[in-house]
């Protein structure tokens, strides 16, 4: 079902702060309708962690670049996920896993059910750690099926993403309630910044045009906290920003790692994943971190992204590019 005949929907973060608590249970989800009393506990987590070989401290190759940075910040590791395969139950878990990615994938779950990602079963926080209980989805990651898939296979899983994106667009803020940041209204979580300026000085924004200030900032120039700054000189690509975008909300990591499709022919998609960096963001900020994603030149940046994102300027990207690679000079 896409927006062409769906009704948007305005959500408050009033309406959602409720959820925003270190121990939640759904007990109207398909884990407590299937008969399970409870969520394995951090214990049992870990314990099955031990058998599955992803013992702690492991990473996985991928995670291995933002763990060195996480660790000089004396933060713990992101575990490779548990899996419970008999209860259709897969564990996020560490000291790098927010509670908010629940919180994000109940709220889209219950306003779009159409939305192709797992069910979330509720989180747990044992110490600096939380558990994220979510739903198994049995298949692969289409970027290790990018290059034997056929044509036809290649449009039917970019017109499935083509209609998530559509059917995200319908979540609209209550307008009274309007800010970029997170669902609950707290500050920004989004990879792009680490290490960065504004990862140090990020607040939620009032509008698209103060977010778009403090990413187009040179801290070099005078600041007052939580002061939308204004630079003395102010960079020449900061026009391309356009400040009249409405916000939006945003996946923030739409790439094929996170894309998760069937395991047999014809290949369909059964999930989007990792819902972390999903917030109230920019029109522009959907494509302008996929664009930023790409690693290479194959099917997804080929074929995917044009389509995906038809609509997006090169100017905007550029701009967008040029600001996220000086914050990361600071």
């Amino acid at each position: 079902m896409t927006s062409d005949n769906v009704t948007s929907f305005a959500i408050s973060s009033d309406d959602i702060k409720a959820l925003d608590h270190p121990n939640v249970e759904m007990r109207r989800s398909a884990f407590f309708r299937n008969g399970y009393p409870t969520l394995p506990s951090p214990e049992v987590v870990r314990q099955r962690a031990e058998t599955q070989n992803t013992s702690l401290g492991k990473l996985h190759e991928d995670e291995k670049d933002s763990a060195i940075w996480e660790e000089e910040d004396n933060l713990l590791w992101r575990r490779p996920p548990v899996i419970f395969p008999c209860m259709n139950l897969i564990v996020k878990w560490g000291g790098l896993v927010r509670r908010e990615e629940g919180i994000n994938m109940y709220a889209i779950k219950q306003f779009l059910p159409q939305i192709p990602m797992p069910e979330i079963y509720g989180w747990r926080t044992d110490g600096e750690e939380v558990f994220l209980y979510m739903e198994y989805i049995r298949g692969r990651k289409l970027d290790t099926v990018l290059e034997e898939m056929t044509h036809a296979e290649h449009a039917l899983a970019i017109r499935d993403l083509q209609n998530m994106l559509s059917d995200l667009r319908l979540l609209r803020q209550v307008e009274r309630d309007a800010f970029v940041g997170s669902m609950v209204k707290t500050a920004i979580y989004d990879k792009t910044f680490y290490r960065s300026y504004i990862h140090r000085h990020m607040y939620t924004f009032d509008s698209v045009q103060i977010f778009n200030l403090s990413l187009s900032f040179n801290p070099k120039y005078n600041c007052e906290d939580k002061v939308c700054p204004v630079p003395v000189h102010p960079d020449p690509h900061r026009a391309d920003l356009p400040d009249s975008n409405e916000v939006r909300f945003t996946h923030g990591d739409l790439q094929p790692s996170n894309v998760i499709i069937s395991h047999c022919r014809p290949y369909r998609v059964l999930a989007v994943v990792d819902w972390e960096e999903a917030g109230w963001m920019p029109g522009y900020w959907e494509a302008c971190k996929a664009l930023l994603k790409r690693t290479r030149v194959d099917e997804w940046s080929e074929m995917y992204l044009p389509v995906l994102f038809e609509e997006n300027s090169e100017k905007v990207y550029r701009a967008f590019e040029w600001f996220v690679q000086e914050l990361h000079r600071l």
